[in-house]
């Protein structure tokens, strides 16, 4: 047995315990490629309007904020006030 012969015999037994302990491949990819989805069947004619909004009965449809303001309130609204117009007065 010449060296070469030696070299191309380890190289075959080698690649043969290679195979052997390799982990399993993934699988490939499907060759096929998924269809194009249709869009859902609709009912023909116009779409549905929206529910109109419809008030309690008897409540007011502009409520505005009414009754008094106590001092502390009063207070605070006074010194924003204050605060605005010398910001303008400058």
């Amino acid at each position: 047995m010449k060296l070469n012969e030696l070299r191309a015999l380890i190289k075959e037994e080698l690649k043969k315990a290679i195979k052997e302990n390799q982990p399993a491949t993934a699988p490939s990819k499907p060759a096929t490629k998924p269809g194009v989805k249709e869009p859902p069947v609709k009912s023909p004619g116009k779409p549905k309007p929206r529910r109109p909004f419809e008030p309690k009965p008897g409540a007011n449809p502009n409520p505005k904020a009414k009754g008094k303001m106590n001092e502390n309130e009063k207070k605070i609204v006074d010194d924003i006030v204050k605060r605005f117009r010398s910001k303008k007065s400058k």
